[in-house]
C-alpha cells in the first residue's frame, strides 16, 4: 500500500477519503518500471490532472496551451447527468486540433527533424479521441473510459512525444 503522506498523493478537500493521484507522471518518475501500478483501483473520475513543472517543453505558448488541455480533460464530468458532456468534449476536440496545428507550425519553425513522425502522433490522436468521442456516451462507462483515455494521453504525449523535441531544442542550443 502506498503511505498517505506519499508525495505523489493528493488528497482533495471535502473529498473524504478520496485520494487523487498526479497521473502517468507518478508511475514513470516515482514507481519506475517495477510493476507496482499506484493508480490500480482509483478511478480515473476521482484523479485530477495537475500540471506540474515536469510537463513544460520549455516554450511559454505552448506550456500555456498544454495546461488548457489539461483543464479541458479535467472538465469531463464523471456523469451523464452533467448537461454538459458533449459541448466539453467538443471543446476538447477542436482545441486539441488548433493546438496541434501551432505546435507543428513551431516545429517546422526549427526544423525539428522528426516532425513527419510527431504530426502522425497527432493524426492517431485525433483519430482516437474522434472514435471515442464520435460513440456519444449513453452509460457512464462510456464517459469513464473517454476520461481514462484523454488523461493518459496527454500526459503520455507530453511526457513521451513532446520530450523528445525539447531535448532537440536542448541539444542544439535553440532560440527556443
Amino acid at each position: 500500500m502506498v503511505p498517505p503522506n506519499h508525495p505523489g498523493l493528493k488528497t482533495t478537500p471535502g473529498a473524504g477519503s478520496r485520494i487523487e493521484f498526479f497521473g502517468a507522471l507518478v508511475n514513470v518518475f516515482v514507481f519506475g518500471s517495477d510493476g507496482f501500478d499506484p493508480l490500480k483501483g482509483i478511478s480515473p473520475m476521482a484523479r485530477k490532472i495537475e500540471w506540474i513543472p515536469v510537463y513544460t517543453v520549455g516554450r511559454k505558448d505552448l506550456d500555456r496551451q498544454h495546461k488548457y488541455l489539461f483543464q479541458l480533460v479535467d472538465e469531463i464530468p464523471a456523469t451523464l447527468e452533467h448537461g454538459e458532456v458533449n459541448s466539453i468534449v467538443m471543446k476538447l476536440f477542436k482545441y486539441t486540433r488548433e493546438h496541434f496545428t501551432n505546435e507543428e507550425r513551431i516545429l517546422a519553425g526549427i526544423n525539428y527533424p522528426q516532425l513527419e513522425e510527431h504530426k502522425i502522433h497527432h493524426i492517431n490522436l485525433i483519430s482516437q479521441l474522434t472514435e471515442y468521442g464520435g460513440h456519444g456516451f449513453s452509460e457512464e462507462k462510456d464517459l469513464f473510459d473517454f476520461r481514462e483515455f484523454a488523461f493518459n494521453w496527454i500526459t503520455d504525449h507530453i511526457l513521451q512525444e513532446d520530450h523528445q523535441y525539447l531535448r532537440f531544442v536542448k541539444e542544439n542550443k535553440l532560440d527556443w
